[in-house]
């Protein structure tokens, strides 16, 4: 299965159960993770606004989120199926085809970096399995430079 459809059958795989608002988490199962393994992922409070008015797509607790036809259902929504609404999205908005759904995953990890969230939360947030994978989004958080490096480093 290529990286893509595995991100997309992540998202093809989540049930509205597995969110807690009053925590502001989401509790992803190992059986839905790509790495197979349990983890916790963090909802931003910038987030849990349009996570409320969404209402996690009218889902039901047991249901898939995105089930047939992207509606919440107790069958969840083929990967691949999801991938192609991903396309057309991408082509509707202009978008370089370049830019994958797994793309946007990278592009929270160099955000959060970029926020001065600490490479150590960020590696849990991302569920990497050492500092080392993280670390590797570092080049691309400071595009222009750094900021504390141009504004706080001692004088000669």
């Amino acid at each position: 299965m290529h990286v893509s459809d595995t991100k997309s059958q992540e998202l093809s795989d989540i049930k509205s159960i597995i969110f807690s608002a009053f925590e502001q988490i989401i509790k992803v199962p190992a059986n839905v993770s790509k790495n197979k393994s349990d983890r916790i992922a963090t909802i931003p409070n910038s987030l849990m606004m349009e996570l409320e008015k969404w209402d996690f797509n009218g889902a039901e607790k047991e249901e898939y989120i995105f089930g047939k036809n992207l509606l919440p259902g107790k069958e969840p929504l083929d990967a691949r199926r999801f991938t192609k609404k991903w396309d057309k999205l991408r082509d509707d908005l202009c978008l370089d085809s370049k830019i994958k759904l797994y793309s946007l995953r990278d592009s929270g990890i160099v955000q959060m970096l970029q926020d001065g969230i600490s490479p150590e939360e960020v590696m849990k947030q991302a569920d990497h399995s050492s500092l080392d994978i993280t670390t590797i989004y570092v080049k691309h958080a400071n595009p222009t430079g750094s900021e504390q490096i141009k504004n706080k480093s001692s004088n000669f």
